[in-house]
């Protein structure tokens, strides 16, 4: 009996299910079809209706720019099936770190290292504010910006995404743009305001040999002193940012997605934050996949959410039916408690 089966009774969805589908994150490409790249609504009945995906994300990628118009009209056909089959709004989210890069037709800035040279926070602030309405245009809420990590190995490919190598200009500036992103529209927009999500937690700024998501060596004196002071004093500030990414790194050792000390010590504990906290792409399987501490899918989701309380959401972002699956198993076998879902979702 597939866990569908098991988890809808006389079409009714079980509370469970309805939770765990809040914990899940899918790419925007998984509900498009194979042939012209429009919308699949069998796939959106199937995991938005069905299966209660609580978010997407991601820009349509077939090559082409496409306007707000366009993905506007996606979104509210999404957003449809989700209210006829009685789920929350899907939150959807999008990667506008230098105004909303990928909508055609929307402002573009100067990346986040270019916007430090200046030393001004309030064109920082004025781009996430740009930002924010152009990608609220397109139908997204939620922005995956900015990044705090502190710029200090230049042979790193997104060092430009960074706010520089001053752990002061990297939180005053990714401050003021978190205020211009989560600033109300009082021109009537719909939706009125965006999510900013603080990026990437923590240390994912220097990778050992420059190479993106290779292991970050960083010693505790080092973390503390140069890493953890722009997210402490944002994450207490009134701009804080309703929601955060961890990051596709280990730091010493440990993957920061299964990292307790960092994500429940650090994160939740330390800077008090109870925002909604969300994977990179596809970082539980990682842990399998890439970081190799787990044995299976089954067992790095376990290693997610047993012990931490650190990760709220999983960017999954295509698999959906094994990282549902799993947690039913783990939560019915005692591994993972009903709370924990929760609490999450």
């Amino acid at each position: 009996i597939s866990f569908m089966s098991k988890m809808v009774v006389d079409n009714r969805i079980s509370p469970l299910l309805d939770q765990i589908g809040q914990l899940s994150q899918v790419d925007l490409n998984l509900l498009l079809k194979d042939d012209d790249g429009g919308l699949d609504m069998s796939k959106v009945e199937e995991h938005v209706g069905r299966r209660g995906v609580g978010s997407i994300f991601n820009n349509i990628n077939d090559g082409k720019l496409h306007n707000a118009s366009e993905y506007r009209r996606m979104i509210k056909l999404i957003q449809t099936v989700a209210s006829e089959h009685s789920r929350p709004p899907v939150l959807f989210g999008l990667d506008s770190i230098h105004g909303a890069n990928y909508v055609g037709g929307a402002t573009v800035f100067p990346q986040a290292l270019n916007l430090a040279a200046t030393f001004n926070p309030k064109f920082s602030e004025k781009v996430g504010e740009v930002a924010s309405r152009d990608t609220r245009a397109a139908g997204f809420s939620w922005i995956f910006a900015p990044l705090l990590g502190v710029g200090v190995e230049p042979r790193w490919s997104r060092i430009y995404e960074t706010f520089g190598e001053d752990g002061l200009v990297v939180e005053r500036m990714a401050s003021a743009m978190i205020r211009g992103i989560q600033m109300e529209d009082t021109e009537g927009g719909t939706p009125a305001r965006a999510a900013a999500c603080a990026k990437h937690f923590i240390g994912y700024s220097q990778p050992r040999n420059g190479n993106d998501r290779a292991p970050s060596h960083i010693t505790r004196r080092d973390l503390y002193e140069y890493f953890v002071p722009p997210w402490q004093h944002i994450l207490n500030s009134v701009d804080r940012p309703w929601t955060v990414m961890e990051d596709y790194n280990q730091v010493d050792g440990v993957p920061t997605v299964a990292n307790e000390e960092l994500l429940t010590y650090l994160l939740r504990y330390r800077f008090q934050y109870t925002g909604m906290v969300v994977t990179d792409y596809s970082e539980i399987y990682n842990l399998e996949e890439w970081h190799h501490t787990a044995s299976n899918k089954i067992d790095a989701i376990r290693q997610v959410y047993d012990k931490s309380d650190g990760i709220d959401m999983s960017m999954i972002p295509f698999d959906v039916d094994t990282f549902q699956t799993s947690i039913e198993i783990l939560e019915q076998d005692g591994k993972i408690s009903r709370e924990r879902i929760s609490k999450s979702a």
